[in-house]
């Protein structure tokens, strides 16, 4: 047998319970690891083959969860992620202002209270800046929405507008709405017919997908609309699809997947239905996270789904074939999440059902995800602009936020992923948080709860290679080098299974291969 292509000369990080030193691969599979001589052997004149000069080459990673859509759409709205204070946020929204037309809607996203001060900002914020144009920008986690008076005035919302199931209209003193949307309560501007929204268009979906391939993701579970299937079916059929997609259609689409008879696991290695996305409660930095005990400042979060009507759609899904991925932040959602996947057991789905985030749980539940072969799906990237929020809103119940360890103790599967564009997509960001529980600062030292809730560097790459295969069902596709084995590779400037300190964040990503192919190759210098 003559390899196609053989990677040699460094170290070959296989997550298969061995390390190599060469791998071998033919068309698009792995076909051999092991020693440099036993590889080579493989050889032969039309053998590509690619000395690692020392780097480390390993599974490529998997994104277990992030919104496509939002990420592609990213470059044409404005970008509040780096904005570190209201007045500079307000100056990017008046700059894209300046190059609008009159009454053209400005969009946007990354808004954070909690780099700005602590309080929501104001429709009147959004006035001074725009007075002409319909403001909406989403918050950094996704779940409540910043809008002018001329957006509350074209959608129709106004004192006299009760809240909507699952959502909440913050109001000043007086009743009038601030300019705050949050949960269900930005569908009153989502849904409104004076909004214009647009699905992205395959160039910027190319554009997204080629950041991710740069990171040294070749797989990506994205949390997505039923409609943008058919934008990645023609990437897919034109064979411009990459990384490797797997789809979680929100709750809406529900029925149209199950008279269709789609079950979990549809499709191909390139583009699958991974089942359905249910949302029960929000976030964090917005404060509607579910809680059983209330936050300093009153009020337990805004619960979205929950009880009978969770119960029932878990049901439907689960006897339908289709596998849920359950949203579920605070320790009240997570519970209500497990209950709903416990009294669905008696329908066994495709693929396993998931809680998405996990990110604050009590210690009795812990154990019950193992139990209930729940998969943690998880974001540890979050853990960096989180440690003080969860502070100030969580306080001692911290002790149990991002309970990685315990989980993977008790023998839970570990999903990770990015969230993006909510947090960035770096794989050895996401390790870091991980392993350090630190801010990129280095705060607090010793780490947030490590002790307790740090795991290993190799556990960590594990959340981002075995991990997710598992959850998708293809735990002899993907997740490791060995014969068989999808050639889906990452070659990484160091080995990050050795270190567990802060040199994690220098590691870059020098060559990404899938399906055997060459997909991105770092510069030199």
């Amino acid at each position: 047998m003559q390899a196609d292509l053989i990677l040699t000369g460094g170290r070959i990080l296989t997550m298969a319970g061995r390390r190599a030193e060469a791998v071998a691969v033919l068309r698009d599979r792995v076909v051999a690891v092991g020693g440099a001589d036993e590889i080579g052997e493989l050889r032969g004149p039309r053998t590509h083959v690619v000395d690692l000069g020392g780097r480390v080459a390993m599974p490529g990673f998997t994104d277990s969860h992030l919104h496509l859509a939002a990420l592609s759409l990213l470059a044409s709205q404005v970008d509040l992620r780096r904005a570190t204070s209201l007045r500079a946020a307000l100056r990017r929204v008046a700059a894209r202002v300046r190059a609008a037309q009159p009454g053209q809607w400005i969009l946007g996203s990354g808004v954070d209270k909690n780099r700005w001060g602590g309080d929501f900002p104001t429709r009147a914020d959004l006035d001074a800046v725009a007075p002409r144009n319909p403001v909406a920008l989403r918050t950094r986690d996704g779940h409540s929405l910043w809008v002018n008076s001329l957006a509350l005035d074209m959608c129709g919302i106004t004192a006299g507008t009760p809240d909507p199931p699952g959502g909440a209209i913050l109001r000043d003193a007086r009743g009038a709405p601030t300019g705050i949307l949050q949960e269900s309560a930005a569908g009153l501007v989502y849904g409104a017919p004076a909004f214009a929204r647009r699905a992205p268009n395959l160039a910027e979906i190319q554009v997204a997908l080629r950041l991710l391939i740069r990171q040294g993701i070749t797989s990506a579970h994205v949390m997505e609309e039923v409609e943008l299937l058919g934008a990645l079916q023609r990437l897919r059929t034109a064979g411009q699809l990459g990384p490797r997609l797997t789809i979680y259609c929100p709750r809406g689409s529900l029925d149209e997947l199950l008279s269709a008879e789609l079950r979990s696991g549809f499709g191909d290695e390139w583009l699958r239905i991974g089942g359905v996305k249910l949302l029960i409660d929000g976030s964090l930095g917005s404060q509607t996270a579910w809680l059983f005990r209330p936050y300093p400042g009153g009020g337990f979060g805004v619960p979205v789904l929950w009880g009978e009507e969770l119960r029932d759609t878990v049901a439907r899904a689960a006897r339908g074939g289709l596998a849920c991925a359950v949203h579920a932040i605070g320790d009240r959602a997570n519970a209500e999440a497990l209950a709903a996947f416990g009294a669905a057991r008696r329908w066994p789905t495709p693929l396993p059902h998931r809680i998405e985030h996990a990110q604050l749980l009590r210690e009795r539940d812990i154990p019950r995800l193992a139990r209930l072969g729940v998969v943690a799906s998880m974001q540890p990237c979050h853990i960096l602009g989180d440690i003080g929020p969860a502070e100030r809103y969580w306080g001692k119940r911290s002790r149990w936020a991002y309970p990685i360890r315990s989980l993977l103790r008790a023998g839970t599967t570990l999903a990770f992923g990015s969230d993006a564009p909510v947090e960035t997509t770096s794989v050895p960001a996401g390790v870091y948080a991980a392993v350090c529980r630190q801010t990129l600062s280095g705060e607090p030292p010793g780490g947030w709860y490590r002790r307790e809730e740090g795991i290993g560097p190799d556990a960590a790459l594990a959340g981002y290679t075995v991990g997710p295969a598992v959850a998708t069902g293809e735990q002899a596709l993907k997740g490791r080098l060995a014969p068989g084995y999808l050639a889906d590779i990452v070659v990484l400037s160091q080995d990050m299974s050795r270190l567990r300190s802060r040199r994690l964040l220098d590691t870059r990503v020098d060559m990404v291969f899938i399906g055997g192919r060459l997909r991105f190759r770092r510069r030199a210098g």
